[in-house]
């Protein structure tokens, strides 16, 4: 009898404790439905219908990436290029220095000038393919050699800077990555 009791006891208990929690979930959930229907969703200006050459300029610039976000691009790349080299892992290292050109490239059409200075014949000098850093790297990467790539990534480094410093930007420092900036990559290179 005694067991029984207990057992009933516990039985109560665990439909009071079923209930309340199915009533927490339910407040919470309610919350959560008015959190959402409160806050808008970022949508981008539908696009312009027609041949109107200027509002078609005008919505590609509305959903473009700033110069600001091309260059946290391009800091990524140049930290993983400088993970890749240092691991010998010389694949990734040419697709990282890739990456960097290209938004390199990206951000001299967005703003070929800023602040006064001519982005775009600082962007050109820096990637020249025959005496730029963006060559010396090209060099350092096609020979495997990490002496060769720790020198271009140190004169790509100052250039970057450089270009901070003319642009009115110098608490913009760039310098030799000391933590990987992704923790779900792999550096070395894959074995065959």
């Amino acid at each position: 009898m005694k067991s029984a009791h207990i057992a009933l006891t516990i039985a109560i208990l665990a439909v009071i404790a079923a209930a309340w929690s199915a009533a927490q979930t339910a407040r919470l959930q309610a919350r959560l439905d008015s959190i959402n229907a409160a806050v808008p969703t970022a949508q981008p200006p539908p696009a312009p219908q027609g041949t109107n050459l200027e509002a078609r300029v005008a919505h590609l610039e509305t959903i473009t990436p700033d110069v600001g976000q091309m260059m946290q691009s391009i800091q990524s790349h140049f930290a993983k290029l400088h993970y890749a080299a240092e691991a010998r892992n010389w694949d990734l290292a040419r697709f990282e220095r890739q990456e960097i050109a290209e938004d390199l490239e990206t951000v001299a059409a967005m703003k070929p000038q800023d602040n006064g200075v001519n982005l775009l014949g600082i962007i050109s000098a820096f990637t020249n393919g025959v005496s730029g850093p963006m060559a010396q790297m090209n060099d350092a990467i096609a020979v495997s050699d990490r002496q060769l790539f720790r020198k271009a990534y140190q004169d790509m480094t100052s250039m970057c800077n450089a270009c901070h410093q003319a642009t009115g930007r110098p608490f913009i420092f760039i310098t030799t990555p000391t933590n990987p900036p992704v923790f779900n990559q792999r550096w070395e290179p894959a074995s065959n």
